[in-house]
């Protein structure tokens, strides 16, 4: 079924919902913004299209629809329906704004010395995460930062945590080989230094 809530709930709204009752033009903002997708005008024109004449009730269908809608130059690992469906379950999750809660409240939570550590599995979220990290170890400009992740005191600038890497940490090929979805993880750490 079109579902993809996380928490498996029917009395919010499903993904089904969204396809099904939303403008081309709201289709076409998710697709973009939390999907990354730059066919997003044709996604969306082909799911409004397909659904005068059958509403989506399987992901499958969604999926097929999509993939008959887009066609890129270049072969692909993935399946042409994946940022599209990231974009839906971003959406109706509220993932995003989930991780920022996250991301504020659990640095706090560790104590002195503690680390903390986060494995995004895509760009939007590992951009947030690399933010907030570089604000709190000092490295970035506030002025980027959204009000909601002020963790650093603005006015005497604490450094309250350090990176521990630079960079993110990815798998390996021998560990994509035993795992595939790896591929897309990345891993940050901070430590807590006051």
């Amino acid at each position: 079924p079109l579902n993809m809530r996380m928490d498996g709930r029917v009395d919010l709204i499903t993904a089904a919902d969204l396809v099904n009752n939303a403008s081309k033009e709201k289709l076409q903002k998710i697709f973009w913004e939390y999907g990354e997708e730059v066919k997003a005008p044709y996604i969306a024109e082909a799911i409004v299209n397909r659904r005068k004449t059958k509403i989506f009730e399987q992901t499958h269908d969604l999926a097929q629809v999509i993939s008959n809608s887009i066609h890129y130059k270049k072969k692909s690992k993935t399946h042409p329906a994946t940022k599209s469906f990231q974009a839906i379950r971003i959406y109706i999750n509220n993932e995003l704004e989930e991780l920022q809660k996250l991301l504020t409240s659990g640095f706090d939570a560790i104590g002195k010395n503690g680390r903390f550590s986060v494995i995004s599995f895509h760009s939007l979220e590992d951009r947030l995460v690399k933010q907030v990290f570089k604000q709190i170890s000092g490295l970035h400009n506030p002025t980027y930062i959204p009000k909601e992740f002020a963790i650093l005191n603005h006015e005497t600038k604490i450094i309250k945590g350090k990176l521990i890497r630079p960079f993110p940490l990815k798998a390996c090929e021998q560990d994509v080989a035993k795992n595939p979805r790896s591929r897309s993880a990345k891993l940050r750490v901070i430590e807590k230094i006051i």
